[in-house]
């Protein structure tokens, strides 16, 4: 499976939620890598004897369509595709291969549209207004009043702003409002460069 979505919108809190029930299930294994991959080495990694009571794996490549430094090579390197084609005797248990990207465009075909490489692409949307106050509320620990519900619609906010808002709240001793405010006005800031 493949993640995708604008950097920020909670693919990688998606994942890590998912293989944290995931483990409750006796005999899951799960590996965890970034986008700068050696092949390679993960394909020695499965063709070795595994633990004792692994029953199935999870591998999870964060930021997937980095360059593989190993071999000076985009993405697309043999041993990348040799991979996720699952060579003859690669896959000894079942093996669930979750991929997150900020990058689907630049995959190209050969990745995201060839059947058996990824079984499903899932876009991550941002997330709406009721499911950021939901979030804020969640993870702050703190109900929202009415006016710092309406100061958050229509914002915008990704779930990275949010936990950024938090922190300057704890951290900065601040109001929630104007961590907010602050937040908003760097990101305004960063978007008038471009």
């Amino acid at each position: 499976y493949l993640l995708y979505s604008d950097p920020g919108m909670g693919k990688s809190a998606l994942i890590k939620n998912f293989c944290h029930h995931a483990l409750k299930k006796e005999g899951t294994a799960v590996v965890v890598t970034s986008g700068e991959v050696n092949f390679t080495a993960v394909t020695n990694i499965f063709l070795r004897q595994y633990g004792e009571g692994v029953k199935r794996i999870i591998l999870v490549i964060e930021d997937f369509g980095k360059r593989d430094n190993s071999i000076n090579s985009t993405v697309y390197n043999p041993s990348c595709l040799n991979f996720l084609d699952g060579t003859s005797g690669l896959f000894r248990v079942p093996t669930m291969i979750l991929c997150t990207t900020n990058f689907i465009k630049q995959l190209g075909p050969q990745i995201t549209n060839r059947p058996g490489r990824f079984n499903k692409l899932i876009q991550v949307l941002p997330p709406t207004d009721d499911e950021i106050c939901n979030l804020i509320e969640g993870i702050g620990g703190f109900s929202l009043s009415d006016g710092q519900k309406n100061i958050i619609k229509g914002r915008g906010l990704s779930p990275d702003h949010v936990i950024e808002c938090l922190i300057r709240h704890e951290i900065d001793g601040i109001s929630f409002e104007e961590a907010v405010s602050q937040v908003m006005k760097e990101r305004e800031g960063l978007t008038s460069w471009g």
